[in-house]
């Protein structure tokens, strides 16, 4: 059986082998291979196993992270409970915490909304118009 024999990127040139040097996707690894211009998508890995533990690792991490943030929305829901049972005088519960990112996002969507419609409001003399015109001027610049 012939030997295998590596073949050096100038040696490549030489033999008129096109390719690009390339480093490993896997973030776990620092392999330089020869990316080849073949059909199909380009390689990002050196080698099939690489890629698979790097798919991996990604599912491992992603699974954590799932796991981290439903923590931390039971440890925020429990502080929550806290500051609006608080007996102390002074604390106010609704100036504690904050909005959440998904308050912040459901409210930036209505402003977005009310925005459209506030320029064929600003004719209307009907009261909810005017109130609604004076809501949005109001929050517009808190949610921006």
């Amino acid at each position: 059986m012939a030997e295998r024999r590596v073949i050096d990127l100038a040696e490549r040139e030489g033999l008129g082998l096109g390719g690009q040097q390339a480093t490993c996707a896997n973030p776990r690894c620092d392999e330089q291979f020869i990316r080849t211009s073949t059909r199909g998508r380009p390689k990002d890995f050196h080698d099939e196993d690489c890629r698979r533990a790097a798919e991996r690792d990604l599912r491992r991490i992603q699974a954590q992270l799932a796991h981290h943030e439903r923590q931390a929305e039971q440890l925020r829901a429990r502080a929550g409970a806290y500051l609006r049972t608080s007996g102390e005088t002074g604390t106010d519960p609704a100036g504690g915490a904050g909005p959440t990112a998904e308050e912040m996002r459901v409210a930036r969507e209505a402003i977005a909304e009310v925005r459209g419609m506030s320029r064929f409001l600003d004719g209307h003399q009907d009261e909810f118009a005017r109130d609604l015109l004076k809501l949005w001027q109001a929050v517009e610049p808190l949610v921006r």
